[in-house]
């Protein structure tokens, strides 16, 4: 009955948050989601966070890309779409100075290639042809020589209330 009403898993995420977007569209149409604290799950690969920073740029190009197709597919409002966005845009900025600190250069492009194509609508597998604009890259480098704190607060700023979030 479930996958009668909502459907199977959206192939245009490819990898990562299917899940989530699986979930909301259940729960819409007022199917419970439900937590088995017992269940495991299994990976066949595992990797720590730190081999994920130094290695798994497709992590990075899916997460940005697929983060900005669940928004678009499931936030009617545009205030959160707007928050969401600057949420994600935040976070991206983060990810580039980790990748900055530890010496990574080629995730920071697969992170900005992710979101970027996110935004373009460009789903399904990663297409390693498709790039985004030099001056992405160049402002990307930018950002990541300023400090983290300032930024994240800067993005947080709600100029209609006029003070940060």
């Amino acid at each position: 009955m479930l996958f009668e009403k909502i459907g199977l898993l959206d192939e245009r995420f490819f990898a990562y948050w299917e899940d989530t977007d699986f979930s909301l569209r259940a729960f819409r149409h007022e199917f419970k989601n439900i937590v088995c604290k017992d269940a495991v799950v299994y990976h066949k690969h595992h990797k720590s966070w730190d081999e994920l920073y130094q290695k798994n740029t497709y992590y990075y190009y899916y997460m940005y890309r697929n983060k900005i197709l669940l928004i678009k597919k499931h936030s009617k409002n545009k205030l959160l779409k707007v928050n969401a966005y600057r949420f994600i845009l935040a976070e991206l900025i983060g990810d580039l100075i980790n990748c900055a600190k530890l010496g990574n250069t080629n995730v920071p492009e697969y992170c900005l290639t992710g979101f970027g194509m996110g935004l373009l609508i460009n789903f399904g597998p990663m297409d390693k042809e498709k790039k985004l604009p030099k001056f992405i890259h160049k402002i990307a480098k930018i950002l990541m020589m300023i400090k983290p704190g300032y930024l994240k607060k800067a993005l947080s700023y709600n100029f209609k209330k006029n003070c940060f979030l």
